[in-house]
């Protein structure tokens, strides 16, 4: 059922439309988006853009299967011994955490394909700040000083590369529609996918969701309003 209003965080908004314009290979105007107040809208926007670059391809295509099977016969190479390559295949099980930074270098260069990176993990980052922050407490009780302390120390630690050994996705089926959604202009054969391009906005609008529970593509029409927060 579609929704009749969706609410939408103008902040992770602004952050979203950057990321739209490295995947389509687009620029948008500072007020493209300024009287957004449906689907349909913010839709519209990225259209007139994309089109402006030239027609909609009329090929059946799907940018992210293609992207899949890169990803599946180079994950074959690079971990033989995982029997099963599906989209449900867990890459924690196929990239052990001991060699699993080699791997992905690997990974990627046997794909040809601009794969995300590793990165520090969240629960590691947070126990870094939170020892930190105890650390200088005992020395400097200051309780602002200390959170603070603590919060660049775990940046610092979250920027050494030997410590990036968290995986952007859970399985291979999620890194490739991560891969497109990053990167579609440059993956799409020549002329971009109407339906595709459609599904990776709507995709970005529920990444900048502030719903109280999850939302799925099927519920946005183009006649969804916008509830904007903050």
């Amino acid at each position: 059922m579609v929704r009749s209003r969706f609410s939408l965080s103008s902040e992770d908004f602004s952050y979203e439309l950057p990321k739209w314009e490295t995947s389509l290979g687009v620029r948008f105007a500072a007020d493209d988006f300024a009287r957004a107040e449906t689907v349909g809208d913010v839709w519209a926007v990225v259209e007139r853009r994309l089109l402006a670059h030239g027609p909609w391809s009329t090929r059946p295509a799907c940018t992210t299967q293609r992207t899949f099977y890169r990803l599946r016969r180079a994950l074959a190479e690079v971990a033989p011994r995982q029997q099963v390559l599906a989209p449900g295949t867990s890459l924690a099980a196929a990239f052990p955490w001991r060699t699993r930074p080699a791997q992905w270098q690997r990974l990627g260069r046997a794909s040809g394909l601009p794969v995300p990176g590793l990165h520090f993990p969240i629960p590691a980052f947070l126990l870094t700040w939170a020892a930190s922050t105890a650390a200088v407490w005992i020395s400097a009780p200051h309780g602002a000083l200390a959170v603070a302390a603590g919060l660049c120390s775990a940046l610092v630690v979250g920027s050494w590369s030997w410590t990036h050994v968290a995986l952007p996705t859970a399985t291979l089926g999620e890194l490739a529609t991560n891969v497109v959604a990053g990167h579609y202009r440059q993956l799409a054969d020549a002329r971009p996918q109407r339906a595709e391009v459609r599904a990776l906005v709507l995709r970005g609008l529920l990444d900048c969701s502030s719903e109280d529970e999850a939302c799925a593509a099927a519920e946005l029409g183009d006649e969804t309003a916008f509830d904007w927060t903050q």
